[in-house]
């Protein structure tokens, strides 16, 4: 079965509004940032106990290539043969030259998620490439992102996940 573009738009937007329960990423696994990272948690939880709830946990640090939403056991299934897929085209690459990120300096989203920004070399551009070769692989298998902005690869350190109530007892 294949999908006209105004189909393909409309299945687009429905997958847009689900909320995502899986992501795709590039996990984190160099002890170096491990170590800046936890130094990072550190001084910030030593200002404020209350926000040691918001420290992302450093053995799951990772940078996340795509997010969706798998409803189902086919849904499910459709996205392992997109991972397959995506392992057969970018394996030997990876393989052969790893990437190497590099980060420099910290930003946030909307004071609500701190993260290490990455700098922007040859890597960089290559963890681009792997990203648009996961939304493809996912796409051809009518699995589609559903989160709209663009591709902004970062490593969060810190995410306030709670209440506006929690968040003003945090502010204080």
């Amino acid at each position: 079965m294949s999908l006209n573009t105004s189909e393909m738009s409309a299945s687009q937007n429905t997958m847009k509004k689900q909320r995502p329960n899986y992501f795709v990423a590039v996990q984190v696994s160099d002890p170096e940032i491990h170590a800046r990272v936890q130094k990072i948690q550190h001084h910030i939880v030593n200002k404020n106990k209350h926000l040691d709830d918001c420290m992302i946990s450093i053995p799951t640090l990772h940078i996340t290539l795509m997010v969706m939403n798998i409803s189902d056991s086919e849904v499910h299934e459709r996205a392992l043969k997109a991972l397959q897929n995506v392992y057969e085209e970018q394996n030997d690459i990876m393989c052969k030259n790893p990437l190497t990120l590099n980060f420099c300096g910290v930003e946030n989203f909307g004071n609500r998620v701190l993260y290490a920004k990455l700098k922007k070399n040859d890597s960089f551009e290559r963890l681009h490439c792997l990203a648009e070769s996961v939304h493809k692989q996912f796409a051809d298998l009518q699995i589609f992102s559903t989160d709209s902005r663009n591709f902004n690869p970062h490593l969060t350190i810190a995410k306030i996940n709670f209440s506006r109530q929690k968040q003003k007892i945090l502010r204080s």
